[in-house]
């Protein structure tokens, strides 16, 4: 009897120390959508720091101290706003106050573009649907090398379609945009 005590105190202190870690310093996350390739591919697992923001009491809006707001370039992890429960993985693009807008596939910032070249690597790629599904038809694809606020990844855009376009939009203060 005593021994069972022991080892249930044990697992319990063990569980305990996994739930405070899991709630305040990092959490493992997988990459549930091809929104970021190439950067993250679908199933890619990452671990998410949460205490660079600030600490939040576990599922109720309080934070306990208040970290530093996201910058630009940044990959953030966040609850979709009309789906709570679902997380999602995107890059930070603007941040509050800051205006964006996207013209012919080219963010401005502020009506500033962001750095951009085009990549001589070949590339063909499933999208859509058949992308979730690790399946379906490749189509070609251009490979892009942006750089915004001295982060550089690499983005990705289906050939003959036609350019995206989007805003002008203010972020509001304490907002972020953020696309994948």
């Amino acid at each position: 009897m005593v021994k069972a005590l022991g080892i249930a105190r044990s697992l319990g202190g063990a569980v305990m120390v996994a739930l405070l870690l899991r709630s305040f310093v990092a959490e493992a996350y997988v990459v549930p959508s091809g929104s970021m390739i190439p950067s993250l591919e679908i199933g890619d697992r990452i671990v998410a720091t949460k205490f660079t923001f600030g600490l939040k009491v576990p599922f109720v809006p309080y934070k306990i101290v208040d970290g530093r707001q996201p910058r630009r370039g940044e990959i953030v992890v966040f609850m979709h706003p009309q789906e709570p429960g679902t997380d999602l993985v995107k890059r930070v693009i603007a941040v509050g106050g800051d205006t964006v807008e996207v013209r012919s596939n080219q963010i401005l910032i502020n009506g500033v573009p962001v750095k951009r070249e085009r990549l001589a690597t070949p590339c063909a790629r499933a999208f859509g649907a058949a992308e979730e599904n690790d399946g379906g038809p490749e189509e070609p694809c251009v490979l892009y090398r942006e750089e915004l606020n001295g982060q550089c990844y690499t983005v990705i855009q289906r050939s003959g379609r036609e350019p995206d376009d989007f805003g002008p939009a203010k972020v509001p203060p304490g907002h972020i945009f953020a696309m994948g």
